[in-house]
């Protein structure tokens, strides 16, 4: 008797940790991959600690990132706005975006990207930039 309960007893154990593993693989499949969190439009907060309007005279400065590799950036000013459409990929194991402008690149070395904020630092001329998705 005791031999099947303590059977009874692993089996349960068993079922108990397939349904916890089986659970878990489910929530690594609901995190978004580093592509699906960038393709979305940013709001740039701050440009090297100072506010858009402080650091480049603008309103507004809005950064959309499309799946396809294509990139959008819209000034704002005064009523005004002008877009600039450029490329974009991935590079460094996706630490790194290279922005493409005909045939100039730009490496923006990700700093923090979540859902509700994008950091990077223009490698160029070391800029940083923080920006609030919309």
């Amino acid at each position: 008797m005791k031999t099947l309960i303590d059977n009874n007893r692993i089996l349960v154990i068993l079922f108990m940790l397939a349904i916890f593993i089986s659970s878990c693989k489910k929530d690594e499949k609901n995190e978004l991959s580093r592509t699906e969190l960038l393709t979305r439009e940013w709001n740039v907060t701050s440009i090297d600690g100072q506010s858009v309007l402080d650091y480049a005279g603008l309103d507004t400065l809005l950064i959309k990132f499309e799946s396809d590799g294509d990139i959008k950036m819209t000034w704002k000013y005064a009523g005004e706005s002008m877009t600039f459409a450029y490329s974009w990929s991935w590079k460094d194991n996706e630490n790194t975006l290279q922005i493409i402008d005909g045939s100039d690149t730009y490496d923006w070395v990700v700093e923090k990207l979540t859902l509700n904020e994008f950091w990077f630092n223009d490698s160029s001329d070391q800029t940083m930039f923080k920006c609030s998705s919309n």
